[in-house]
């Protein structure tokens, strides 16, 4: 397994680089070598060249508004955006640029960009099966919000269009179409869904239209080679099964046997698929996999199912009110395995406090974190949880829904992001925002000790590749527990760099 490292330093790592501009998926790419740097088209999307406007204004200089909560600029960032030698070409650090002059002829470089205001869409579920995870848009929403009264992100309000789609994929490209045809927007910024932002993904590399920090954790969704306008956010299911597997083999080393509990769709299969990659090669054996459709009323079958090959080890490779019933139901039973279960469970509120109402605690179940949430008993950041609570009091919205708090995260980042590319050669626009979306240093206020997140173009593209094992303990009868760390944070940081290096080691 991979060796533990320590914490990587607060700074981002802005050295001279080769470039490279990378090619959108669909695209017929050209490319020219000079010394050791490679030049690749951006994306074919549309008839490309003439008129597309790659020029920028200027950058702003010095600190943003001080607001209570706001990042800062990442330091170095002048360094990077538009090039010297090509007004069309932006460049970034490890190795990733793009070439505007290959977007589309009527693209706008400034499109949903004022001197007072940045314009942004997404998509997701705010009806439907899973509506509760529309809370992750509304909870950033409501960062913005918090922005705005104070000033906004260097002066200009964020106006953030949320659009419901249902969690269905077709519906998500009707409002992705929608948007780009409107010509409204600068970009997009956490879609909801794996299938979701796959409907759209070749469409919006194709038309240069960022699909930023999207809200899902599969790993196709960290390939700047391929697909240059669309950035991942949180810890990929690659990195953290490897997390599961290193501490299976640190904590219990004699359970050589596991069973996993899978819910059909890309969520929990890729879960699975992973964690088998990280078990290849291990003593650890997979000695059933229970799958149910991601509709099942219950999953009682396949717990007692499971239950009966009596390993020592269950994955649960869930999401939902799942994590809660599978919790309650081997909980109950005879069957007493080390209990795994995904960041997606990590929720006191959701997850654990619905346990009493079924006779159950949750305790002795792991899980991993890399983050807390307001209520959590390990949070590090009282003033920052203060004001989280305080402002979603103000706007009428329940502070302790975790993903709301999850919202703030993901709107964080993203300022973080718009803040370091008004700071780029070009000023804020289009090509700069992509630029800085692949290439940020993140330090948001609850993420854990030993944690950050980094974007480092084509060298680093997964941006949180660092979490640990928690074990659930503590409640009692109406009472909730805590979360106990149950192993150090496991730090990857660059390994892999990116989706094509993990499907290069197969």
């Amino acid at each position: 397994m991979r060796a533990i490292t320590r914490p990587l330093c607060l700074i981002v790592a802005l050295g001279v680089v080769g470039v490279l501009a990378v090619a959108g998926c669909g695209a017929t790419s050209s490319s020219s070598t000079s010394g050791s740097s490679t030049t690749a088209s951006a994306s074919s999307g549309g008839s490309g060249g003439g008129s597309t406007q790659c020029g920028g204004g200027e950058p702003i200089s010095g600190a943003p508004k001080a607001i209570e909560g706001m990042p800062e600029p990442n330091e170095g960032v002048e360094e990077w955006g538009q090039s010297s030698s090509n007004e069309c070409v932006y460049e970034g650090p490890g190795n990733f640029s793009v070439d505007l002059s290959k977007c589309p002829s009527n693209w706008n470089i400034n499109q949903g960009i004022t001197e007072s205001s940045i314009k942004l869409f997404t998509s997701a579920p705010h009806s439907g099966a899973l509506a509760a995870y529309g809370a992750i848009e509304d909870g950033a929403k409501s960062y913005f919000d918090y922005l705005n009264e104070n000033g906004g992100v260097d002066g200009r309000k964020i106006e953030y269009e949320i659009m419901d789609d249902q969690y269905e994929p077709a519906i998500t490209a009707q409002n992705v179409n929608k948007a780009m045809q409107s010509g409204d927007y600068a970009t997009s910024f956490a879609v909801f869904g794996t299938p979701n932002n796959l409907a759209v993904r070749d469409t919006m590399n194709k038309g240069c239209e960022g699909q930023y920090m999207v809200a899902t954790s599969d790993g196709e969704f960290f390939d700047p080679q391929g697909y240059p306008w669309t950035t991942g956010f949180g810890i990929d299911r690659y990195n953290e099964t490897e997390v599961w597997q290193e501490f299976l083999e640190e904590k219990y080393p004699e359970d050589n046997e596991a069973v996993m509990i899978t819910m059909e769709g890309d969520l929990g299969e890729s879960y699975a698929s992973n964690y088998e990659r990280a078990a290849k090669g291990s003593k650890m054996k997979i000695v059933g996999n229970e799958i149910f459709a991601a509709t099942a009323p219950s999953i009682k079958n396949q717990i007692t199912t499971a239950a009966a090959t009596k390993a020592p080890v269950v994955i649960l490779n869930v999401a939902g009110t799942y994590c809660t019933e599978a919790l309650a139901e081997i909980e109950k039973s005879s069957w007493k395995p080390v209990v795994i279960t995904p960041n997606t469970c990590a929720q006191i509120s959701t997850t654990y406090a619905p346990l009493l109402e079924a006779g159950a605690t949750g305790n002795g179940s792991f899980t991993t974190r890399y983050y807390s949430v307001p209520g959590d008993n390990d949070v590090e950041a009282p003033e920052y949880v203060a004001l989280y609570e305080k402002t979603l009091k103000a706007q009428g919205l329940e502070a302790s829904n975790a993903q709301y708090a999850n919202g703030w995260w993901w709107a964080w980042d993203f300022t973080q992001v718009l803040e370091d590319a008004a700071r780029m050669k070009g000023g804020l626009n289009r090509a700069t925002i992509n630029i800085a979306a692949h290439s940020y240093t993140s330090n948001w206020p609850l993420l854990m000790k030993g944690v950050e997140g980094k974007m480092e173009g084509v060298e680093k593209a997964f941006p949180y590749q660092a979490a640990g094992m928690f074990e659930y303990t503590g409640a009692s009868g109406s009472e909730t527990g805590e979360w106990k760390a149950a192993s150090p944070i496991y730090n990857y940081e660059g390994e892999p760099k990116n989706y094509q290096e993990v499907q290069e080691e197969g």
